[in-house]
């Protein structure tokens, strides 16, 4: 259920996430590229469908 509810922080909030593990590292206000957006949801995906087969599986 954890990996379901992260996933699909990553697939509706990925900024969020951004500035929580990213931000403070750059000196300059700077925002995401749209890959590292596009990434995160990716994987915000795979961690659904793999949240979802756990799930099921249980």
């Amino acid at each position: 259920m954890l990996l379901m509810l992260f996933s699909l922080k990553l697939l509706f909030f990925p900024r969020q996430l951004w500035n929580v593990a990213e931000e403070w590292k750059n000196s300059e206000a700077v925002t995401p590229s749209k890959a590292y957006v596009i990434a995160l949801r990716c994987i915000g995906i795979v961690f659904l469908i793999t949240g979802f087969t756990v799930f099921i599986k249980l």
